[in-house]
């Protein structure tokens, strides 16, 4: 079982920060001293080809006759430059060069809109050291850490076309070949860029990708996306609940944005509805081009045809409206600090009706912040599916039943032919998964997000694969408070659809196809019960790390339920003229009167008896003992018991041509709780599991 990192109060930043600022404080010692004014190099990410491109010989397409490139500095590229320039025209919009990194971009924007600086915390170099020394650190949020990055401003450039104008400001004729400002003196587009290129090895490495991851990244955030073309959120849109949950949303201060299939995300920044027409403000990193020019645009005749509109827009939302507040009538919420909005403005924002706005954009990404000083703690567990540890999503015995297991005939034999609690298996593989416990002090409401590793890499950038979470409500053990909680070995074995809680297929916008992430909010714990959550992959048998999480406002114990000891024993029901090892049931149907109809087998007739079977001790038997010295007296043992071959003589070979039968979950199950001393027990292919206590 991985890691577990109980992070209380946002990240518990502090020990982060003071790596990558000692890094960065030791490079700006050497150079002072040194005395040589010289700025800092870093070597282990060049300026050169193995930088920007994942062989140094096959340069990619979007690239493909770009002529020479030069790394510049930015006092080399702009004359005054900054991170970031507020009170400049263009301040925050972006322009995408060459790479296909609009999904970077238009996250990054979205980012920067938000009113609480989160782009500007990005950043934990002192403002001028860029400029002084040429080093900086950034951070991002990386499989549930933040990662401090510390590289050199050296940024590949590009000449301008013949006969362009340079960008205001500029102090020669290149420009970053990349993602930059439209302002030439803001820089921290190209250098967050360059620290997240740096992070997976390459610029090429940021060839695609998805708005949702990055907003993660950026943020530490939970993210969710909308697909305004599925049916059951176009029934939202027709019965105005999606633009209910959009405003609180905004008022919530969640980071919205709206995307196209291009993947050029503009940020959703405004909701306001006046004299009975809904209006969405958005903001467009991209520039005048890609602005909005239908109804309710800057130049649209709709303002002069309703002054009472332009007046009510003009006027803006106040702070009071952006953290509470809200619905109804002539109300507003507007996440640009709640400043007047005027036609011309040029500050990158445009209004579009509501219709349009459904109409001209495919999803919206919704991330929820959680910001320092909001109250909320996170709970992060680092875990894998790994060799044992590895299962699938619980499938209903009912389903196994249909695929050719006989349903309710077949369970009712089983109960009638043994002396334990037999039951057919939707899934044995399902208890494998990893399992963490909660428990609470008091009512919480909790938000539960489970991501896979991050998929992009300096050599390839990998498909996700379908994953997702169960919660179960389980029985609380040693008594009360959040210290007492269970016991560890306290495994959830058997899903029972009424110990389902929720799963991350019923959030308000479960994915239709495989995400990265997948969450679940408004998850309520009850502080006098125990909650396991059971991470699954889609896949049998797909090996993979993750990270758990668990957002809440009040203290939550998260533990992980120790691994389980797995035993695999085979065996065969031989019946020759040498052995006899297929000695049948414990107890036998008492064979139906003649002539009354009756078949043999499991189930029978009402009001028929069973008999012992004298034969059964023949069957294959195996010893099961929990050894001396064990850390508990008892212990919970699950066994499985699967055919692995059919027909006569089938025993424990392999299907036909020697190759191993794909084998249906149709499998007996036997739970026992077992005590501390010798128990035989009789099966054919037996896979029993131990929580805390090696079987042997």
């Amino acid at each position: 079982m991985g890691k577990l990192e109980a992070l209380k109060d946002s990240m518990d930043e502090e020990d982060d920060e003071e790596v990558g600022e000692s890094e960065e404080a030791d490079v700006i010692e050497n150079l002072r001293e040194s005395g040589s004014g010289k700025r800092y190099e870093d070597t282990s990410f060049p300026a050169s080809k193995s930088a920007l491109y994942r062989s140094s010989t096959i340069v990619p397409e979007y690239d493909m006759g770009v002529g020479e490139i030069k790394w510049m500095r930015p006092h080399e590229l702009a004359r005054d430059p900054t991170y970031f320039n507020d009170g400049s025209a263009g301040a925050g919009n972006v322009v995408k060069g060459r790479l296909d990194d609009a999904w970077l971009l238009g996250a990054m924007a979205a980012v920067a809109a938000h009113p609480s600086n989160l782009i500007e915390n990005l950043f934990t170099s002192e403002p001028g050291d860029f400029n002084n020394y040429g080093i900086y650190t950034c951070r991002f949020y990386i499989n549930g850490e933040w990662q401090e990055i510390v590289t050199d401003t050296r940024l590949p450039c590009t000449p301008l076309p013949p006969g362009a104008e340079p960008p205001a400001g500029a102090a020669c004729g290149h420009v970053p070949l990349y993602g930059r400002g439209v302002d030439i003196n803001e820089f921290w587009v190209p250098l967050l860029e360059k620290a997240y290129a740096k992070l997976h090895g390459t610029y090429e490495a940021l060839s695609g990708g998805s708005v949702g991851e990055a907003l993660v990244d950026l943020t530490g955030g939970s993210t969710a996306r909308i697909c305004l073309e599925e049916a059951r959120v176009e029934a939202m849109v027709g019965d105005g609940r999606l633009w209910d949950r959009l405003r609180r949303y905004l008022r919530w201060q969640y980071i919205l944005a709206a995307g196209v299939p291009l993947n050029a995300a503009c940020s959703l920044v405004g909701l306001r509805e006046v004299s009975g027409f809904r209006l969405v403000r958005v903001r467009s990193p991209w520039g005048a081009a890609a602005a909005w020019t239908g109804d309710w645009s800057d130049a649209s005749p709709r303002w002069e045809d309703y002054p009472e509109v332009l007046a009510a827009i003009s006027a803006g939302g106040s702070s009071a409206q952006l953290g509470g507040g809200g619905g109804g009538g002539g109300g507003g919420v507007d996440a640009v600090g709640g400043g007047p909005w005027r036609r011309d403005g040029g500050d990158g924002t445009f209004w579009m009706a509501w219709e349009d706005f459904v109409a001209r954009f495919t999803h919206v990404y919704v991330c929820r912040v959680f910001p320092d000083g909001a109250g909320f703690r996170q709970y992060c567990v680092h875990g894998e599916w790994a060799g044992d540890a590895m299962g699938l999503a619980a499938a209903p015995a009912a389903a196994a039943a249909r695929s050719g297991g006989g349903g309710d005939a077949v369970a009712e034999s089983l109960r009638r032919t043994t002396m334990v609690d037999v039951q057919p298996d939707g899934d044995p593989f399902w208890f494998n998964n990893p399992q963490y416990r909660l428990t609470v002090d008091k009512p919480t409401e909790v938000l539960i997000s489970l991501m896979q590793q991050d998929r992009r890499s300096a050599s390839y950038l990998r498909e996700n694969h379908g994953v997702g979470f169960e919660v179960l409500r389980a029985r609380r053990r040693g008594g009360s408070g959040a210290a007492a909680a269970a016991a560890p070995h306290a495994r959830v074995w058997e899903r029972r659809a009424e110990d389902v809680v929720t799963d991350s297929a019923r959030a308000s916008f479960a994915p239709a196809r495989p995400e990265r992430e997948v969450a679940k909010a408004g998850v309520t714990l009850d502080p006098r019960l125990a909650y396991v959550v059971v991470p699954t992959c889609a896949e049998l048998g797909r090996e993979g790390k993750f990270t758990l999480r668990v957002f809440a406002q009040s203290d939550v114990v998260m533990e992980p339920v120790p691994e389980t000891h797995t035993l695999y024993l085979r065996g065969t029901w031989d019946r020759t003229s040498e052995r006899d090892t297929a000695g049948g049931p414990l107890r036998l149907p008492e064979e139906a009167p003649s002539g009354s109809g009756g078949g043999g087998g499991g189930g029978g007739k009402e009001g028929r008896g069973v008999r012992n079977n004298p034969k059964w001790c023949q069957n294959p038997q195996f010893w099961l003992r929990i050894p001396d010295g064990a850390a508990y007296d008892s212990v919970d043992v699950k066994l499985v018991l699967r055919r692995v071959a059919d027909g006569p003589g089938g025993g424990g070979g392999g299907a036909r041509g020697g190759k191993p039968p794909k084998v249906r979950a149709r499998a007996g199950v036997a739970r026992q709780h077992c005590a501390a001393e010798h128990h035989l027990i009789a099966g054919f292919l037996c896979r029993a599991r131990a929580s805390a206590a090696q079987l042997v």
